[in-house]
């Protein structure tokens, strides 16, 4: 997915360059990002709506997980790794309410651990390292394991 220094996305104007927009190779957006002016959000939406169509497709979802409108009232973070030309994958953190069984007791029990959302990496991309470094600097920024991080009904391909 190519992107330019002129503000092309894809082949179309999003008015910002992308590079300005993500300025690290892996930018953190949340909602705070998207409370910019009107142009600007609309920058962003192009990309991260792009990849959110293509994480459920690739996922065989029937709808759509990450969105710029479904981020904005949440205290989600999305990771968005890029190369030079091309936005290479999205990971999508925070918290959910999930139900836990005790084992012993039988008793379910509510707990709200840090969940992975949404993970995708551009087919073009895959098996090149690109997740493994989302995935770690996800894990470095919000200082977590791997294995204090919950998953609701992970995809197969999770």
């Amino acid at each position: 997915v190519e992107f330019d220094t002129q503000g092309y996305y894809n082949g179309e104007f999003i008015g910002t360059p992308v590079h300005r927009l993500l300025p690290d190779l892996i930018t953190v957006l949340s909602s705070d990002t998207f409370a910019r002016n009107q142009k600007v959000r609309t920058a962003y939406e192009m990309f991260v709506d792009d990849f959110g169509q293509r994480s459920a497709k690739a996922q065989g979802l029937n709808h759509v997980i990450t969105t710029l409108r479904k981020m904005m009232h949440t205290d989600h973070r999305l990771y968005v790794l890029r190369s030079e030309r091309t936005i290479q994958g999205i990971l999508k953190v925070g918290r959910k309410n999930l139900f836990i069984r005790d084992l012993v007791s039988g008793k379910i029990n509510e707990i709200a651990p840090l969940c992975v959302l949404d993970f995708y990496v551009h087919e073009s991309e895959q098996r090149s390292g690109c997740g493994r470094r989302l995935f770690d600097r996800m894990l470095q920024m919000e200082k977590v394991e791997p294995a204090q991080l919950g998953y609701d009904r992970p995809s197969p391909k999770l």
